[in-house]
């Protein structure tokens, strides 16, 4: 290889600062969304849950109130439904945070008719809810 062919002094160098600079940058950005994923709870790269899960339901066929338990953590969770005649869906706007506590919230939900035989089915998973007796 000529001398003329080499690329020329320092190029390299420059290359491989350019590199590291871009890599150095990624890493930064990557730990930073990931940071404000443990904030807010949702996943910065679309998996994961971000929902809080409802944990529980309480609630008696002639009474119109449920508490819901849901998967939060020192938290104040809505609860919202949308009833039919044959069902009530809740759904909670509650971001899951993991902050390592294993704990929940309660939140009450005033229905607009009596539970009665109805199902319960949580919106954000589709699955069919056990009432439990309120206590």
């Amino acid at each position: 290889m000529s001398q003329s062919d080499a690329p020329p002094k320092g190029s390299t160098r420059t290359l491989l600062r350019f590199l590291a600079i871009g890599v150095v940058a990624a890493g930064v950005i990557y730990l930073a969304l990931w940071s404000l994923s443990a904030l807010t709870g949702a996943s910065p790269f679309g998996f994961g849950p971000s929902q809080a899960p409802i944990l529980a339901v309480y609630g008696d066929p002639g009474s119109n109130k449920l508490v819901v338990d849901v998967g939060t953590c020192r938290q104040d969770p809505q609860v919202t439904a949308s009833e039919s005649a044959t069902e009530i869906r809740l759904s909670s706007n509650e971001k899951r945070v993991d902050d390592g506590l294993d704990c929940g919230d309660s939140a009450s939900v005033v229905l607009k008719e009596p539970l009665g035989n109805r199902a319960v089915i949580d919106e954000a998973t589709d699955q069919l809810l056990e009432v439990r007796p309120a206590g």
